[in-house]
């Protein structure tokens, strides 16, 4: 069968042509805006002068939310197939009663995935749950071969019949998009974090100010950029982000997060370009690795499809 499937690759393989897009910008650093949003809802970390402007509202917002308390940080890591485990320790921090309140959430890759539950309030771990132990996220795994098949037909995939879209779509609902908007307003953060696959670059998404957005346009931008930071490359197809500089418009193609980097936390990040960090004095950092910190070694069979499955489960 895995002769066959492969054989059927090869025949098909001179069928995938390029798909068509929009020429990505060629400046470095330009101040280019995902269509239908202010430019202020992503910060490109190479471009200096924009991070540093905008850092003293964003860690402004973070104290505010924290009232007289500590802040609270959680950065959730990459780690492939291992996504399942950060959802696993939020839920069990729940039920020990000793999950913080975070006034700011990180994700990057599968962190990025359940980044928006462990922002939200405790009840909706039951939806955690169901989206990480269900059939879905098993699907991501089981159909790989189909994926590669794909890949090479269809270079940007196929649009909402992928499954890493399926999952992230069933959870990503107008009720969470507005109870992120709800938490947003009183200064939590919630960043996800995308390589631009054309500049190698991370840029970080503020999804509280996508949600604030509200309507169709949020919700498909808010499960874009989760999808994009979780499209390991070589396994699920990039995703293009329409973008408009002033009257020029241009198609940015957006990857794992963890191509660029496998973590990311407010202050390593705002070291990029000194700015004042008295604001998080105190700060209280929770951080959750999605993956193993060692693994039994095993030999790896030679053909692509077991190749490209234990490289994915090790993301």
């Amino acid at each position: 069968m895995r002769t066959m499937f492969v054989l059927a690759i090869l025949m098909l393989m001179p069928l995938g042509g390029c798909t068509a897009r929009r020429d990505a910008a060629p400046e470095l650093l330009y101040h280019a805006a995902p269509d239908g949003f202010p430019s202020s809802v992503r910060l490109i970390t190479t471009d200096f002068d924009s991070f540093a402007s905008l850092s003293s509202a964003f860690f402004q917002g973070i104290k505010a939310a924290a009232g007289d308390g500590p802040i609270n940080i959680l950065a959730l890591s990459g780690g492939g197939s291992g996504g399942a485990y950060g959802a696993g320790v939020l839920v069990g921090l729940s039920r020990a009663h000793s999950r913080p309140r975070f006034e700011l959430v990180t994700g990057v890759s599968p962190g990025a995935l359940i980044a928006p539950f462990a922002f939200l309030v405790t009840n909706w771990d039951a939806r955690l749950q169901k989206a990480f132990s269900g059939g879905r996220s098993g699907q991501l795994l089981d159909s790989l071969g189909w994926t590669l098949l794909a890949r090479l037909l269809f270079p940007l995939g196929l649009g909402d019949h992928s499954p890493l879209f399926e999952l992230v779509n069933s959870y990503v609902t107008p009720e969470m998009i507005n109870a992120v908007a709800r938490e947003a307003t009183g200064g939590r953060r919630l960043i996800v974090a995308t390589t631009d696959l054309d500049k190698q670059e991370t840029v970080l998404w503020d999804m509280g100010a996508i949600a604030l957005r509200g309507g169709k346009a949020a919700r498909k931008l808010f499960r874009d950029v989760l999808i994009a930071s979780a499209s390991v490359p070589g396994v699920f197809p990039p995703v293009v982000i329409h973008v408009h500089n002033g009257a020029v418009r241009y198609d940015e193609l957006h990857v794992d997060g963890g191509v660029t980097t496998p973590v990311f936390i407010t202050p390593m990040i705002a070291g990029i370009r000194p700015v004042g960090l008295s604001q998080l004095r105190g700060v209280n950092l929770y951080m959750i690795i999605n993956g193993q910190l060692a693994i039994r070694p095993g030999t790896t069979p030679v053909n692509t499809l077991d190749l490209l499955a234990s490289s994915f489960s090790q993301r």
